[in-house]
């Protein structure tokens, strides 16, 4: 029984490998499902938690953090909560937690790699790319420009880095933190997807992959 928390550079095809893998495997794939199941959780409307997980880490977030029922945020979500950034790791943390118990799940980010880093059944994978690559990969998926793009990646990476502080001092891109980091500018997305089912696979069987 194995669980696999991906953790990606944006724009390095982590979204589209995780899928893939899942589907391959017969795993359940967690991404956005995540929201659903924190707000019902901590009884918030799922507009509330996607607010603080876009600005979590950000300046915005910490700044309005004592101020959460403020009007400026409540105009954001249309109502009213004291659900902060400190609320959303505590909560964050034990959904993880919950679904890693299942098994078979394919989680895609979310601080996994930080929250299940000592866990015997997860495999940590780190998918990197070469910065003109992303924004080249950005530039096909998205239909955008290249400013787009790269503004589009050194935002999100940005608020990626500072949010996951909430978890662990280390940068995100550590690589003690990982079972396997594949460069997707070296390999093909169909060589990555190989590569982790077959780790998947031999973790399933309780073996190590042979040298």
């Amino acid at each position: 029984m194995t669980v696999l928390s991906i953790s990606r550079q944006f724009g390095a095809g982590g979204w589209t490998l995780g899928k893939a893998i899942a589907e391959r495997l017969n795993y359940r794939f967690v991404s956005a499902s995540v929201i659903a199941e924190m707000a019902k959780e901590a009884k918030v409307s799922p507009e509330w938690i996607k607010f603080v997980e876009e600005y979590a880490g950000d300046w915005l977030i910490r700044f309005t953090s004592k101020l959460v029922t403020s009007s400026t945020i409540e105009r954001y979500v249309g109502e009213k909560s004291d659900f902060d950034e400190n609320k959303y790791v505590i909560f964050l943390q034990s959904i993880i937690k919950k679904i890693a118990e299942e098994d078979n799940v394919v989680i895609l980010g979310r601080g996994s790699q930080f929250i299940l880093q000592n866990d015997p059944n997860t495999i940590k994978v780190l998918f990197v790319a070469d910065l003109e690559d992303r924004i080249a990969f950005l530039q096909k998926i998205w239909k955008v420009g290249r400013k787009e793009a790269e503004k589009t990646i050194q935002t999100r990476e940005k608020r990626r880095d500072l949010f996951l502080k909430c978890f662990d001092n280390r940068h995100p891109n550590s690589l003690s933190l990982y079972h396997l980091i594949i460069n997707t500018s070296k390999v093909s997305i169909e060589e990555a997807e190989d590569m982790v089912v077959w780790m998947v696979k031999y973790h399933e069987k309780g073996a190590r992959p042979p040298d």
